[in-house]
């Protein structure tokens, strides 16, 4: 027996909640017009950034200097810039460059082993880095502005005479291997790298170092790369601190004197193919976690609004 008061009844509910549904719905779109309105209002005050200028010095050797004096701390630092990287590395010895970078200061220089430049440093409470990324290498040094002297000889003596000593180049070698067996530990890592190698297949920028190629790397393999790339003409330093500016060129030209080097030839890198397949791509793991990466070719480095579109 049906019950139409009782039909009547839900569907008098029914209209109700619909009512209110767009009631609501309504106010939310109101309030997010009255949000826009207000963003649209906002005014802001132009950023004016104030970019110091360098002054820039050629040594002798033709190393490029850029001198940038502070004085607000009494601390002392060296960055350079080297023009190399892993897209200059053999397809089958990717990881080449990374650890070339590492086995530098690592490795001790001819003159001091790798313990006593570590204990030298520390004595000092300084620091010397070394590292090669995709595209270009770095080195650094950080000492406090009494011990500058004493800081831009042995960070010379790490570009120029580095001993790579083969038990610390293969602690290197065993480091990176190992993150290799557990590179796929971390789902975040895992999905950019596997997006990335979608995006820049065939393209050095999609290459990954692996069990095989790192493990056949050798010592000499990572000297015969040094030796390309790192050469005066082929640096860059850029130089801050507490330091006397009357000396420092010619502290400069004492430490790096005598150190020559061709022009490196760069090996062709082939171009980005500037078209991919799209689609979903799944990288199964039995895990409770979900990482979603979504990618797709956009602007080069040389483009003028590069950076504005890395800000974006």
């Amino acid at each position: 027996m049906k019950k139409p008061g009782l039909i009547a009844a839900v569907l008098i509910s029914l209209a109700l909640s619909a009512c209110q549904s767009a009631g609501v719905k309504g106010e939310q779109n109101a309030v997010s017009a009255s949000r826009a309105r207000l963003l649209d209002d906002l005014v802001y005050k132009p950023i004016n950034t104030d970019i110091p200028k360098t002054k820039r010095v050629v040594l002798n050797n033709g190393m490029v200097v850029h001198l940038m004096p502070d004085h607000e701390l009494p601390l002392f630092s060296v960055a350079s810039l080297i023009r190399t990287g892993a897209i200059f590395e053999p397809e089958d010895k990717t990881g080449l460059a990374m650890l070339t970078g590492a086995t530098i200061r690592s490795g001790g220089t001819i003159s001091m082993p790798p313990d006593v430049l570590d204990e030298t440093l520390e004595f000092i409470s300084g620091s010397v880095e070394t590292s090669i990324g995709a595209e270009s290498g770095s080195a650094s040094l950080s000492v406090l502005s009494k011990d500058t002297d004493k800081g831009l000889e042995i960070f010379a003596d790490v570009l120029r005479n580095p001993r790579f000593d083969q038990d610390r180049f293969e602690l290197a070698k065993a480091r990176m291997l190992d993150g290799i067996s557990r590179q796929n530990d971390s789902p975040t890592g895992a999905a950019s790298r596997e997006l990335l190698k979608l995006i820049y297949k065939g393209s050095v920028y999609g290459r990954y170092p692996t069990i095989e190629t790192v493990t056949s790397i050798t010592i000499d393999d990572v000297k015969k790369f040094y030796s390309e790339y790192f050469v005066p003409q082929n640096v860059m330093l850029g130089v801050t601190g507490d330091y006397d500016e009357s000396l420092i060129i010619s502290q400069l030209e004492k430490v790096f004197k005598g150190w020559k080097g061709q022009t490196p030839r760069y090996p062709p890198v082939a171009p980005v193919i500037e078209k991919f397949d799209g689609g979903v791509y799944l990288v199964d793991k039995k895990i409770p976690q979900s990482v979603i990466r979504m990618g797709h070719l956009a602007g080069r480095k040389t483009d003028p609004d590069y950076q504005t579109l890395r800000v974006m």
